[in-house]
């Protein structure tokens, strides 16, 4: 009994929280913190020493800080999993535009670009402060991910106009979960299959602003799937108009099924001009702040557009979806593809950990399929764990999550 209670406080001295044991015990690849307690102290310097061309997923933890920075996901750098503290603890923000006199391209200019396969992000804030500090134009993306089988869980994305460029491909993917997005002007823009669930879109136009304006090729078998959204404003939300979206270019397709809209949508829904016919603008099972049904009777099926020549061309896009058809738009239909990925399983969160405290020894149940554990002081992070028992100072409150082999951190 006396070897035994020696091993255990042994072990449990080994694990008792410092930098050196957030470094070691590899919950995460690497750790991002500015006051000098991880790996890095920049995310992009993260980015760069990550391994090429990974069939793995990388983890990188990134801690709580405003982040300066401008950053690049390389083609080569796939399988990169970000993950922050906290999207309100973890802020990456930049001041690039991509429109007017000072112009970047986007791949430039957005705050975040991935250009990287299977990239994750998940508890960040993406950030365009031109958009946030100005409310107008020009372009300021906050994020653009370029490539198919991205994922964004539980971030914020923040800016005016443009703020969030999706997939670069006909048919590539991009999942979007429980995000926080916010602009003014066709701040969700770009084409591929792109799912948007249960997140939340803030209008920060007053009036006369459009929330997509996608440009999907011929050949797109989904488009945009905005699915149990929330549409709200700053203030009374009611006070604040705005469209469904606009057509850019090509052949766009987006629906919008079980939204809840806080704020005034015209009754005809979408705007009727821009560069092009889509070819499915739809919403169906739309309520309002009380959740009663709004009358989409009136949403309009005819657009125009006027060519370089000053003709003015007149299509007809779809505009409802029955019952059945909205059925179809479900996760694994619209995500799914050849390869059959399963992006919401990617975000599952691991069950709560019930902790046990007894004279400064924590202590908990393992958690099955957890690569590791976050232990939490008060709320704040105070390090990371691969086994099931450390020892803390007294008089604090601790709380345990479990991580993920994803990365994802649990509830």
């Amino acid at each position: 009994m006396r070897k035994l209670l020696i091993i255990l406080i042994l072990i449990s001295i080994s694990f008792i929280p410092n930098q050196a044991t957030s470094l070691k015990n590899h919950v995460f690849d690497c750790i991002v913190a500015q006051d000098g307690t991880g790996n890095y102290t920049t995310i992009q310097d993260a980015i760069d020493q990550a391994p090429e061309n990974s069939k793995h997923p990388y983890l990188i933890f990134i801690k709580a800080g405003h982040y300066h920075e401008h950053i690049n996901i390389p083609t080569n750098k796939p399988m990169l999993h970000l993950i922050g503290q906290g999207q309100e603890l973890v802020r990456i923000s930049d001041d690039r535009v991509s429109g007017g006199p000072n112009a970047s391209p986007v791949d430039v200019a957005a705050t975040v670009v991935s250009n990287g396969t299977d990239e994750y992000f998940e508890g960040i804030t993406f950030e365009n402060s031109w958009g946030t500090q100005h409310n107008e134009g020009p372009q300021a993306l906050a994020l653009y991910t370029k490539e198919d089988r991205n994922i964004v869980n539980k971030c914020k994305m923040l800016s005016f106009q443009d703020t969030y460029r999706t997939a670069n491909g006909i048919n590539q993917r991009n999942y979007v979960k429980n995000c926080f997005i916010q602009g003014g002007i066709d701040f969700l823009y770009g084409q591929g299959n792109v799912y948007f669930d249960h997140c939340i879109l803030n209008i920060v136009k007053k009036d006369g602003g459009w929330i997509v304006a996608p440009k999907h090729m011929p050949g797109t078998t989904w488009g945009y799937v905005l699915k149990n959204t929330i549409i709200t404003a700053p203030g009374n939300p009611k006070d604040t108009q705005v469209w469904l979206g606009r057509p850019w270019l090509h052949s766009p397709m987006a629906v919008f099924i079980d939204t809840q809209s806080k704020v005034t949508i015209p009754d005809s829904g979408w705007y009727d001009h821009m560069a092009s016919i889509p070819k499915i603008y739809a919403d169906y099972n739309t309520m309002d702040a009380n959740n009663k049904p709004l009358d989409l009777s009136h949403r309009i099926c005819m657009y125009y557009m006027i060519t370089e020549k000053g003709d003015t061309i007149w299509g007809k896009a779809k505009n409802h979806l029955t019952s059945e058809e909205a059925a179809q738009y479900t996760i694994s239909n619209v995500m799914g593809g050849i390869d059959h990925w399963k992006p919401d399983m990617i975000c599952k969160q691991l069950p709560a950990i019930k902790c046990n405290l007894d004279r400064g020894h924590l202590f908990w149940k393992p958690v099955n399929q957890a690569r590791g554990y976050i232990i939490y002081q008060d709320n704040k992070m105070l390090s990371t764990s691969t086994v099931t028992s450390i020892f803390v100072p007294k008089g604090h409150q601790y709380t345990v999550k479990a991580v993920s082999n994803n990365g994802t951190i649990g509830l």
